[in-house]
């Protein structure tokens, strides 16, 4: 076949054997990660499209991104009065005078905040689990996730690194709720909490959406991602 294409530069030629081409670069791409299978211990054969997009894989673009975008957005604008609005308002003062108004405080507003914090992330990233689960399958996600290449330098299954990284996530959003507390606390302004607040956990985000590479690893962004 590449005698034939040498001596003629015939264009139809090229299209009499694309179809053979197409099966040939699939294979190709087959033999590529059955190599590198066998420099794993365990690895099995993984139908991993479902799961790259899970798991920051190129094929997913910015989605990860979007996805802390938003969740990180509605937070914020959730909490962002905590502290801010006592100031304001004033009842800071009898909460400071009171007995075990600090400690008490804090605690309520805690898990307040907890909950809020987890309706936001089931609200988020739910429905896209779901959505990628349900359209690819969950074929084989007990199997090693070294079978996804990307995933080579961990000993775990695939269910369990997305748990893992799901947790992260869920983590990073906890830390963001405490660092919209400490500035809402140091503030005392609801506008100069929310532009700091964007400030510090918005921001990183955008720039990373921008593809300005350093910025991935800022703050609570390799977490949020999911880039373990």
């Amino acid at each position: 076949m590449s005698k034939e294409m040498a001596d003629s530069d015939d264009i139809f030629i090229m299209m009499k054997y694309q179809k053979i081409f197409d099966f040939q670069d699939a294979f190709e791409q087959v033999k590529e990660h059955a190599e590198y299978l066998k420099t794993t211990e365990n690895g099995e054969f993984v139908y991993d499209s479902g799961y790259k997009l899970l798991t920051d894989d190129a094929s997913a673009g910015n989605k990860d991104l979007l996805l802390g975008f938003i969740a990180m957005a509605m937070v914020i604008c959730c909490l962002v009065y905590v502290y801010s609005i006592e100031y304001q308002t004033g009842t800071n003062v009898l909460l400071k005078t009171s007995s075990k108004g600090r400690a008490n405080t804090f605690f309520y507003k805690f898990i307040i905040g907890l909950i809020v914090v987890t309706v936001i992330y089931i609200l988020t990233y739910a429905p896209y689990f779901y959505n990628v689960l349900s359209a690819y399958g969950i074929r084989g996600i007990n199997a090693p996730a070294c079978s996804i290449e990307a995933l080579s330098g961990f000993n775990i299954s695939i269910k369990s690194y997305l748990i893992l990284i799901s947790i992260g996530r869920f983590i990073s959003l906890v830390l963001a709720m405490l660092i919209i507390f400490f500035l809402s606390s140091k503030l005392k302004s609801l506008i100069s909490t929310l532009l700091a607040s964007f400030a510090v956990l918005i921001l990183p985000i955008l720039l990373s959406m921008m593809e300005i590479e350093f910025f991935i690893y800022v703050l609570l962004n390799p977490i949020l991602i999911g880039n373990l």
